[in-house]
């Protein structure tokens, strides 16, 4: 975002090209993962405008092209307006408002409420859309945005109306989530239904065997720490601390130890009931030095 507001006010550290001109002659600020795709999207994109690119000149217009914003908008209407403003600006001017829908991201980001408040209260500066012909974000592309452009996907046009706040009960009954409905079988997608696991008949999955390296970790931190081991005792393997002096050279398996792994590949073997510490690249039966 940073780089794209340098971009945009021509600051230092700005990367040229800093603007773009389309088939129309129309110039705007280069915002480097979206100008050239909004144009492209908007046949008028010219070859070479990006010099970086590869992409051949866009002649015409492609319908079929949406953009989807959630994590874009939400790190930038509230931090760095000027950069969303020139954003929503150029996806409306080159795009159209019923080409863009809102995604909100919510599996990393939580309740998208901000979001959809952030962008009802936003506008673009007159300054900003005299300059560069944006058109104006106005109530209607918002409404479009924040539904209606994904209801008309999904085939819920004729319900759409009905999904309002207060009238939340009937969505539940809705003909059009029902089993074989067109937005159930959209969110369903191909293959479905598959074959459900339980989590019990999978104890070998990677989140199982994650919670597994956690405990285990975890009981080997606390054997550590009861003998008295730290980050500077111990430095060779094989050194013991005793309690009775400093670090001394023991055998790897001296009970009490405190050892540490080498900085080279390495892991811990047990050879007769003792531990060893053993790097990979030696014979197994070997302890590091």
């Amino acid at each position: 975002m940073l780089q794209a507001l340098q971009d945009i006010e021509n600051l230092p550290g700005a990367m040229p090209p800093t603007t773009l001109t389309d088939s129309d002659g129309h110039t705007v600020p280069n915002i480097r993962w979206s100008t050239q795709f909004a144009q492209i999207a908007g046949g008028k994109y010219v070859a070479g405008a990006e010099p970086f690119s590869t992409s051949p000149s866009s002649r015409r217009r492609l319908p079929n092209v949406y953009v989807e914003f959630g994590t874009t908008m939400a790190s930038m209407i509230v931090t760095f307006p000027t950069v969303w403003s020139h954003l929503i600006g150029q996806l409306l001017y080159y795009m159209g408002e019923d080409n863009i829908v809102f995604g909100s991201d919510s599996m990393w980001y939580g309740g998208p409420q901000w979001q959809i408040e952030a962008l009802w209260r936003s506008q673009i500066p007159d300054d900003i859309a005299d300059r560069w012909n944006y058109p104006q974000l106005t109530k209607a592309a918002k409404r479009k945005i924040l539904g209606m452009n994904s209801a008309r996907l999904y085939g819920l046009s004729p319900a759409a109306s009905k999904y309002k706040q207060g009238n939340l009960a009937s969505y539940t009954t809705a003909p059009e989530l029902q089993p074989g409905g067109s937005m159930d079988t959209v969110l369903q997608g191909l293959g479905y239904p598959a074959s459900i696991t339980p989590a019990s008949l999978m104890p070998d999955d990677n989140f199982s065997r994650a919670k597994r390296w956690a405990g285990t970790s975890a009981a080997a931190a606390a054997t550590r720490a009861s003998a008295g081991c730290g980050r500077n005792e111990g430095h060779a393997a094989g050194a013991v601390k005793r309690p009775d002096g400093p670090a001394r050279r023991q055998p790897p398996g001296f009970p009490g130890g405190c050892f540490r792994l080498t900085r080279r590949r390495s892991k811990t073997s047990i050879w007769r009931g003792r531990p060893l510490i053993v790097d990979s690249r030696r014979r197994p039966w070997q302890a590091a030095n």
